[in-house]
């Protein structure tokens, strides 16, 4: 059995190193949607939300850069190591809500462990952190949602999903 902090640092250290070589092996640059999401983010920093104008995107993911970046107007590749930073941190903390709930929903804390490495080391999840697109975000969303509704599961117990699957 592990201690619950010096797991969590170990693997929270493996995973940023691992991004960090991600980052580096990655695109250099900001191209495609990327230079769209950091124009459309510059904007929202130096003109206000107001003045965001866009057919194909919404304002939640520049307004996100802009949020992580202090509304200043930084050269597009720090913005995409700032960006990268940030998404990592958001996505490490969604996998720590999961590895709770997996430990709780099957009551032992081997869960705990296995499910936070097996997320918090995900090479895919952490490639789609490097990158300055909405993808991890939306990874996160789903599976803090999938994480709530097992612990809904638990809450409610297996009642609440019979239901749904007569």
């Amino acid at each position: 059995m592990h201690r619950r902090p010096t797991f969590v640092v170990a693997v929270s250290a493996a995973a940023a190193l691992l991004t960090w070589l991600l980052f580096r092996a990655g695109y250099p640059g900001v191209i495609y949607d990327s230079f769209h999401y950091w124009t459309l983010s510059r904007i929202v920093s130096t003109e206000g939300l107001a003045n965001l104008f866009s057919r194909v995107r919404m304002y939640g993911y520049p307004l996100f850069i802009a949020a992580v970046t202090f509304f200043s107007d930084p050269p597009p590749e720090t913005v995409r190591a700032v960006a990268a930073a940030a998404q990592l941190a958001i996505y490490l903390a969604a996998a720590f809500y999961a590895a709770r709930v997996a430990k709780r929903v099957f009551r032992t804390p081997r869960f705990f462990g296995g499910t936070y490495a097996v997320l918090a080391l995900n090479p895919i999840a952490l490639i789609r952190a490097t990158e300055l697109l909405s993808d991890s975000l939306s990874a996160v969303l789903v599976a803090v949602s999938a994480a709530i509704l097992m612990g809904v599961k638990l809450l409610s117990g297996p009642a609440l999903f019979a239901s749904a699957s007569s």
